[in-house]
């Protein structure tokens, strides 16, 4: 392989030796930037899934919180039209959940936990239910103040109340625990990729300082090799010039190269002859 090397020419070995310099730069800037990838595509999918996800999750339980003030609101009330917008704040409520579930499920994607989505819809089918039954107990109370049928006011209202204390209220709180499990699971998955990210950035930057540390070893070695490769044998043809000039014409003159310093040293040796 030296032989090889010192038969070419100074500046294709110079060429070559930019060469290498230049590829193990270009190797380190592509390895560089697939490192530097990856950490953006996990930073991507904290911030754009995640904490969306985290983000969907909260609205939904303040439209759980809405659903609740409103039909306690509703059994409270008597104005007919403040009944009224109670009702439309629960429909809007309901709407709005059933929108950003259906976000939070395209969004989740086959990451989400099948069991706790599960729950959390029975949980939502368990409250929807017992406040249709408070709603429907409640359209049975009469509006006007009727001496006959105020014993039925009371009843209704009173019904509705402990469908409200025994049903709603449960279904209510049960509701928010699922909620709060997709949540805490969300968190905790938004967690490993803070950690993954870390982790990706601790190898990227441990990968790029050992491949910059071995580029400039390398380096070092391609300009050390090439500097001696040019460098020697014009030391030898300096000698042989000079014990020439002194008359010396006893040494044995060898040719090594076959470059540019291989044939001063041949020009050398014919002069000598």
């Amino acid at each position: 392989g030296n032989v090889m090397f010192t038969k070419l020419k100074v500046g294709v070995r110079l060429g070559l030796g930019f060469a290498a310099v230049l590829a193990l730069l270009l190797t380190l800037t592509l390895l560089s930037f697939s490192r530097m990838t990856a950490i953006r595509d996990n930073l991507d999918k904290i911030a754009e899934h995640h904490m969306a996800v985290i983000g969907n999750v909260s609205e939904m339980r303040e439209a759980v919180q809405t659903i609740a003030i409103s039909i306690r609101n509703h059994v409270l009330l008597s104005d007919v039209d403040s009944v009224a917008a109670e009702v439309n704040r629960i429909n809007s409520a309901r709407e709005y959940y059933a929108e950003t579930e259906k976000n939070l499920l395209l969004m989740a994607g086959r990451e989400a936990d099948n069991g706790l989505l599960l729950k959390l819809e029975e949980a939502r089918a368990a409250n929807q239910q017992a406040v249709d039954k408070v709603l429907q107990l409640a359209q049975n109370i009469p509006v006007e103040t009727i001496k006959s049928t105020e014993n039925n006011k009371v009843n209704n209202k009173a019904e509705a109340i402990n469908v409200l204390l025994a049903e709603v209220q449960p279904a209510q709180a049960e509701w928010l625990r699922s909620l709060n499990a997709v949540l805490s699971e969300e968190e905790k998955l938004a967690e490993n990729a803070v950690v993954e990210a870390h982790a990706t950035y601790a190898n990227a930057r441990l990968l790029v300082i050992s491949m910059s540390a071995a580029a400039l070893l390398l380096g070092v070695f391609i300009a050390w090799y090439l500097t001696r490769s040019v460098v020697k044998p014009l030391h030898g043809a300096r000698l042989i010039a000079q014990r020439i000039a002194e008359r010396d014409l006893t040494q044995q003159i060898e040719i090594r190269t076959h470059d540019e310093t291989g044939d001063l040293t041949q020009a050398l040796k014919m002069m000598k002859e």
